[in-house]
């Protein structure tokens, strides 16, 4: 699982938030239905990443990017964003 995160550079936040929903829904005491976020914002490949800056300082978790087919292709993460500005 780190390795993946790793590789994805996936925030260790979003996973927990996301394992802890996870658990809750399996012991029957919440519902993912109750969970998650409804009103998700998403960006598509050609979204400028100077657009993506302020989208992000909103957002509360890594940004899905979707394609003509509105499906999810990706993830936007604030790391990635800050290595995409300044690949050195």
């Amino acid at each position: 699982m780190i390795m993946l995160m790793s590789r994805q550079a996936t925030s260790s936040l979003l996973v927990f938030q996301l394992l802890e929903s996870m658990l809750l829904a399996a012991k029957g005491t919440d519902k993912v239905e109750d969970s998650y976020l409804k009103h998700v914002t998403t960006i598509d490949a050609d979204t400028p990443l100077n657009d993506i800056i302020g989208l992000m300082a909103e957002a509360p978790c890594p940004l899905p990017v979707i394609n003509e087919n509105k499906q999810i292709i990706g993830l936007m993460t604030r790391t990635k964003l800050l290595k995409a500005l300044d690949p050195n």
